[in-house]
């Protein structure tokens, strides 16, 4: 268990000093023992699973382990108080319950420090017998005292003093050496379910459980960041669902013609668009063109009914405009082509408007709204479309194009034109065929430009697109931030329990844990903190997320794949606050370990 300044020692020929981790471990766990002066039994663990530990870091299947230990108290006359913990037990039991573990491997040689120095008289002797008696039966006893008579009942005496050898006195003849009982059957009973990794979470469940109120407020940290986690991704997912929902509204696959300005010359003067330049592009052979939609957009008018009056946007358009734009009607319907062609006075009132003019949005239908100083029959209104702001789709009245061009604008020009394309690969060769359409029509030399623009409404969802998934982005990232703080309070409460478990980790590393073994043992701690606080963090985050709201009306959405997010990341953090920690705990060597006060 230490590293001597000079010398060696070797056992069965092997210099014990070169030997790894591993080969320790299973020299410590399989041929070694130890009872320790001062028991060195771990606390809020029963007699039976003291015992048992060796054998687990033998790699022996749980229920043989716990039937082998439950033997070995038999031997010492135990196994009437095998589920005591330490505590329940007096000094002599305890001391027994250190040579039972002792016994349950089988050692081929047992290391006794002072194994009667807390005992009295009557079980110092009935030590003594027992030691003796498994010396008869072929296992070395090394056993150290400074008790003159404990040491005459030893058959070979070696007295040191200053770390040299006086003198070496009575019988020299090895124990032979006993097979190893018990190897074979580990070897035939490998369990599915690795016994270390059942002891790392019964550790855990015992350290985190004594420590009930430090382990809560290191939770507490990941319980913050999985909340605000969840919440910031909740109001990320909202907003690109909303920018996702306006541009369903704004339609998908549309090209808009839009004229552009003159100069300020006036030799470069904008294009008139009017209903002819419509026709003829619905009506061209370019391949993709599946529909046009001109558009007359007069914004901020008033619309009345009664006394209730609005500002909306009004807009000519045709029949087409609800399926270009995916809005159906929630009450009645859309205007015709026949009634877009005979001028007649109807319209459709988007949600917001309706609820403003009417008790009702159902109300509206039937009745007559007022448009500078004309009545329009409302024939349906629209469904809402949950956009907000002065662009709101939900406060606009869609009338026939042609009779806002004639009744409300008394004009010939169009605002612009939407052309829905069967999809993006056809909006280049759609481009050039309205380009060559529209010169052509209007005679537009070649020395000069266009006059007109097309815009593709897929670039705009892209950059909509592009911005809810920045600001989601943003806010995972604020919050975790949040949550890596929560990870650093983890990492100094394992710093905190490793220093506490100086002496148990000494101990486990004596019974053949590897360093592997102690270092999943404090990260499957850590790894707990960190998944019970985000499962906790979660249900906060979702009360949280409903609060906000509800409190401010901001669009939120809670995803399943943000979820495994903040339960990935809890872990996580956990994991790695906890890392250091354990591997300080894997590195330290047994000897000092156990000396630690």
């Amino acid at each position: 268990m230490a590293r001597p300044d000079e010398g060696s020692y070797r056992i069965e020929g092997r210099d014990v000093l070169l030997l790894g981790d591993r080969e320790l471990s299973d020299l410590r766990s399989r041929h070694l023992a130890f009872i320790f002066q001062f028991f060195n039994l771990l606390p809020r663990t029963s007699a039976r699973q003291n015992v048992a530990l060796p054998l687990l870091y033998q790699g022996a299947p749980l229920a043989y382990a716990r039937k082998r230990a439950q033997e070995a108290l038999s031997t010492v006359d135990l196994e009437h108080r095998a589920k005591h913990g330490p505590a329940e037990l007096s000094g002599g039991e305890q001391q027994r319950v250190a040579i039972a573990r002792a016994l349950a491997v089988r050692p081929r040689i047992l290391f006794a420090d002072e194994p009667t120095g807390n005992l009295n008289s009557s079980q110092s002797e009935e030590i003594l017998d027992r030691l003796l008696e498994l010396n008869r039966r072929g296992i070395t006893v090394l056993l150290v005292t400074h008790d003159e008579g404990v040491a005459a009942r030893a058959p070979r005496r070696i007295r040191m003093r200053d770390g040299k050898i006086l003198t070496d006195s009575g019988s020299q003849i090895p124990a032979p050496l006993i097979r190893m009982e018990g190897v074979e059957e580990l070897s035939a009973a490998a369990p599915v379910f690795s016994p270390k990794i059942a002891e790392n979470f019964r550790s855990a469940a015992v350290s985190l459980r004594a420590n009930a109120v430090r382990s809560s407020l290191a939770t507490l940290g990941a319980v913050v960041g999985t909340a605000s986690l969840i919440t910031m991704m909740a109001v990320g997912a909202g907003a690109r669902a909303q920018a996702r929902k306006r541009i369903e509204k704004l339609g998908s696959n549309l090209l808009l013609l839009l004229p552009e300005r003159g100069d300020e010359t006036g030799r470069e003067a904008a294009l008139q668009l009017d209903l002819e330049d419509a026709a003829a592009v619905a009506g061209s052979a370019a391949a993709g063109v599946r529909g046009v939609n001109p558009v007359l957009s007069l914004a901020s008018i008033t619309v009345s009914h009664g006394p209730a009056s609005a500002s909306a946007r009004v807009l000519g358009a045709s029949p087409r405009h609800a399926a270009m734009h995916n809005s159906p009607t929630a009450f009645g319907r859309f205007f015709s082509a026949e009634e877009d062609e005979r001028l007649e006075k109807v319209c459709v009132l988007g949600a917001g408007a309706a609820r403003t003019l009417f008790t009702a949005p159902a109300a509206a239908i039937g009745n007559t709204v007022k448009i500078r100083g004309l009545h329009f029959e409302v024939l349906g209104v629209l469904s809402g479309a949950g956009a907000s702001g002065a662009s709101d789709l939900d406060q606009q009245v869609l009338v026939p194009v042609r009779t806002a061009l004639k009744r409300l604008a008394n004009r010939r020009t169009l605002s612009y034109l939407e052309i829905e394309t069967s999809g993006p690969e056809s909006e280049e060769a759609i481009g050039k065929a309205v380009t060559r359409i529209l010169r052509t029509r209007h005679a537009i030399p070649e020395f000069r430009s266009n006059g007109f623009k097309l815009r593709s409404l897929l670039k705009i969802q892209e950059a909509l697109t592009g911005v809810a998934r920045t600001l989601s982005i943003l806010l995972g990232v604020v919050s975790a931030t949040s949550l890596l703080v929560g990870g650093i309070g983890i990492m100094n409460i394992m710093l905190v329990s490793v220093r506490e478990r100086t002496r148990e980790i000494g101990l486990r590393k004596a019974m053949g844990a590897r360093k592997r073994d102690v270092l999943s043992q404090f990260l499957v701690e850590a790894a707990a903190i960190g998944v019970a606080g985000g499962a906790v963090g979660i249900l906060v985050g979702f009360v949280t997320v409903r609060v906000c709201a509800a409190l401010t009306g901001w669009p939120v959405l809670v995803e399943g794949g943000s979820l495994l997010w903040a339960a990935g990341f809890s872990l996580l953090i956990g994991v790695l606050s906890g890392f250091w920690p354990a591997y300080h705990a894997s590195e330290l060597e047994p000897a000092r370990a156990l000396r630690f006060e």
